[in-house]
């Protein structure tokens, strides 16, 4: 997916959910990408979110999904060749 393809699917996001988040400002609540608690709580995930608030948040959250974290130290990413063994000589 390229990064006009990812901000294409953003913003049909920010379309397809605007009347709920509208509905939920007419209901006298926050939404959470504006609400610095819950940003606050996301910030263990999103490192920074917080001084992001408002659609950079969701932005930083909805982009999320396209990146991939490092493997955790020690994980054996092909199992034919486990880590912890060595090669014997031939």
């Amino acid at each position: 997916m390229t990064d006009d393809d990812r901000e294409a699917a953003f913003q049909h996001q920010l379309d397809r959910t605007a009347t709920y988040f509208d509905a939920v400002r007419e209901n006298g609540d926050v939404p959470w990408f504006d609400d610095p608690e819950h940003l606050a709580r996301l910030e263990p995930s999103f490192p920074g979110i917080s001084d992001h608030p408002g659609i950079e948040a969701r932005r930083m959250v909805f982009t999320g999904r396209y990146t991939r974290p490092e493997p955790p130290e020690g994980l054996q990413r092909d199992p034919r060749k486990p880590q912890h063994l060595e090669e014997l000589p031939v």
